[in-house]
């Protein structure tokens, strides 16, 4: 009996260890968004010439002329920044007409070939608020769900076009991120609501899995969801959960992540586990975390470019030609 006892002491004592620790790594992250939130300063506006693909990840006035007339063409400009922030776009001037065949549209993240990031089903508005078009009236002011937006326009007129304010500033629950580095560490999680986040890399990554808490209460000795504990299940969504992370991949052309495949599905919680690297060669690569709103769920995981050999070995296997 005393060995019995000693016995169960000791499981809810580590399960009471592995919980503290897993929500101190969570607070920590937290906590660096607050300093990281404390660092920010407002950029000086600087006054920048838009070229008709443009890239921009800075504070600023940003603006486009037309030169000379030409054929229709549509022009974009990404915006984009860093995983914590979201971005305000403000129009300065607009001088766009309907009657000349002219546009200029705005999305709420990133638009490619009728694909949308974020997805349609894990945006909180529905796609025709976050995506519109203008011309002859001034848009309104555009504020993001996200760190990514997207300006396309088309203007035929020499001297008409536009300038825009960017204004990039910190979200303290980031959800859907699309990274700016190659390489990198991140904290996906859903903070307790029902949505669901996903972080992409637009290269072929290897994913290194850190720690996990999805789809389970970490309360000692209590996993009211799973019934085997300190442990990562598959292929949750076919066992009957309805929280889970997808590890997926899709080609160059794939903004949206409910379009590519989803090569694994993970469920359950671990604070260190071994060997868990999960291959992404097709070209777009993400993790998506589904949440159903019980659980508090996060991931933690690095990520960093495929090497040569590794795209070699897996991209015909994972990556048929469509």
């Amino acid at each position: 009996m005393k060995l019995l006892l000693r016995t169960l002491f000791c499981c809810v004592l580590s399960h009471l260890v592995i919980a503290n620790s897993i929500q101190k790594k969570f607070e920590d992250v937290l906590m660096s968004r607050e300093i990281r939130n404390s660092a920010y300063t407002q950029t000086t506006e600087t006054r920048q010439r838009l070229e008709c693909t443009d890239m921009r990840d800075k504070n600023g006035i940003y603006y486009y002329k037309a030169t000379e007339s030409h054929q229709p063409t549509v022009c974009m400009l990404f915006l984009q920044g860093d995983p914590d922030q979201l971005i305000e776009v403000e129009f300065k001037s607009f001088d766009i007409s309907c009657s000349d065949g002219e546009l200029i549209s705005l999305v709420d993240g990133w638009e490619q070939q009728g694909q949308y990031f974020p997805a349609e089903e894990d945006h909180s508005l529905p796609l025709a608020e976050r995506h519109r078009l203008y011309c002859d009236d001034k848009p309104s002011k555009l504020v993001t769900h996200q760190n990514v937006a997207m300006i396309h326009w088309i203007i035929l007129k020499p001297g008409q076009g536009f300038s825009i304010n960017v204004r990039f500033f910190y979200n303290p629950k980031p959800c859907n991120v699309i990274s700016k580095e190659p390489a990198g560490r991140y904290t996906l999680s859903n903070y307790g609501h029902e949505k669901n986040c996903t972080f992409t890399v637009i290269y072929p990554v290897n994913i290194k899995l850190l720690g996990m808490v999805v789809g389970t209460k970490l309360m000692p000795g209590v996993s009211r969801q799973m019934e085997t504990e300190n442990r990562i299940l598959r292929e949750c969504e076919k066992r009957g959960y309805r929280d889970w992370v997808e590890i997926k991949s899709g080609y160059p052309d794939s903004l949206d992540p409910t379009f590519m495949t989803s090569f694994w599905k993970l469920c359950g919680y671990a604070l260190d586990p071994k060997n868990m690297n999960f291959p992404l060669p097709c070209g777009i690569s993400s993790v998506r975390l589904v949440s159903s709103g019980v659980y508090v769920n996060s991931v933690e995981f690095d990520f960093e470019n495929l090497a040569d050999s590794e795209m070699t070995v897996y991209k015909p296997k994972m990556c048929p030609e469509s």
